[in-house]
């Protein structure tokens, strides 16, 4: 080993092209993805207040996935790269905070065995 550590990531929306609807896939995966460490951290710790343990940023990546959905939805266009905030107005955060819900009730059936992963499309192997 040469001493400097990284991870390889991806992520699914970025790879899904320009469609709308590979576009809203990709940002559900990507949500999933996030919140599956929490989830499985509840489930293995057996403590809900150990949900956002040091998951602060998979909580962001998961709302901001959640966000996007939401935009696309509206037809609204995504902001440009880099760290740019964007404040939603009140229907798109309400629809946001339902997608995020959903993202992570299906993360939750996931993480449980009651989902194959091939039915989320999230790589296993």
């Amino acid at each position: 080993m040469s001493g400097s550590v990284g991870a390889l990531t991806a992520s699914a929306s970025y790879e899904s092209g320009e469609a709308v609807e590979a576009k809203i896939a990709g940002y559900e995966i990507d949500g999933a993805v996030a919140l599956a460490g929490p989830v499985a951290n509840v489930r293995f710790s057996g403590r809900p207040s150990s949900f956002s343990d040091g998951a602060e940023s998979d909580l962001q990546i998961a709302q901001a996935a959640a966000g996007s959905i939401a935009l696309l939805k509206s037809g609204q266009s995504l902001p440009g790269a880099g760290n740019e905030e964007l404040e939603l107005p009140p229907d798109v955060l309400r629809q946001a905070n339902d997608i995020l819900a959903v993202i992570l009730q299906n993360c939750e059936a996931l993480v449980d065995g009651k989902r194959g992963c091939e039915a989320h499309q999230i790589v296993c192997a």
